[in-house]
């Protein structure tokens, strides 16, 4: 139910039992066929006691194949590809309100951040390299002015781990750059392949930035903290 002991400008729900469905929540739940939401109410396959509208089918809102309130066409795309996805893209079957499966992109396509495609993973490209030239090779970003923009690795199997340019190559995708540190990375909050590359180089880079210098490379990820008002808080997409 809507609480009236609310203090704020929003609508609170009490629940009183975590096993009942909510219709309202946005969320399909036990009997329900679809679900609108309360405050969006925004699907027209479904009304507000969360059953299918009279001639409905599925729920646009909820199906990814489904279009108009109907079974989608087989030339629908349901799951588009990005260059980080290693996926194909994908097509509903026509019969079939689910999205079929993506296949992988073949081996050693290109994706994010210079690396290959493996077996559907977007592996980075010191791991990619490490590959063929049977190292354990790491990402890592390389700390000296000369070498800010180039691709930096390290081998995990070092004792020293050395992070050392491996590639005559620079990172260059028209964005500011600081310590080899692309804003493409901390942009793109897809982690994929062994061992989160693109958040291994986040990490390994933060602690030598200044909190201006943090700011001004990232003020989005700044968050004003209304408990600690002298508090910076800071947050980044690795996932």
């Amino acid at each position: 139910m809507v609480s009236e002991r609310c203090p704020f400008s929003c609508l609170c729900f009490i629940v009183e039992d975590f096993d009942k469905s909510l219709c309202g929540n946005g969320l399909p739940e036990d009997t329900e066929e679809c679900d609108p939401g309360l405050i969006l109410n925004n699907d027209p396959c479904c009304t507000s006691d969360c059953q299918l509208k009279q001639g409905a089918i599925c729920s646009d809102k909820h199906q990814q194949c489904c279009s108009s309130c109907r079974v989608a066409s087989n030339q629908t795309m349901c799951s588009d590809t990005e260059h980080w996805s290693c996926k194909q893209r994908t097509y509903c079957t026509g019969d079939s309100l689910e999205c079929p499966q993506a296949l992988p992109l073949p081996n050693f396509t290109t994706c994010l951040d210079g690396g290959q495609c493996f077996n559907g993973l977007c592996v980075g490209y010191c791991e990619a390299k490490g590959q063929y030239e049977k190292l354990s090779l790491r990402s890592c970003l390389c700390k000296t002015p000369e070498f800010a923009c180039k691709w930096c690795c390290y081998d995990d199997s070092d004792p020293d781990k050395q992070c050392k340019p491996h590639s005559n190559s620079s990172v260059l995708d028209g964005r500011r750059c600081y310590l080899g540190y692309s804003e493409l990375i901390i942009h793109t909050s897809q982690t994929q392949g062994d061992k989160c590359f693109q958040y291994s180089r986040i990490t390994s880079v933060r602690p030598y930035m200044t909190l201006d210098q943090l700011e001004g490379f990232y003020p989005e990820a700044r968050i004003e903290s209304w408990l600690y008002p002298d508090t910076s808080v800071w947050r980044f997409p690795i996932n």
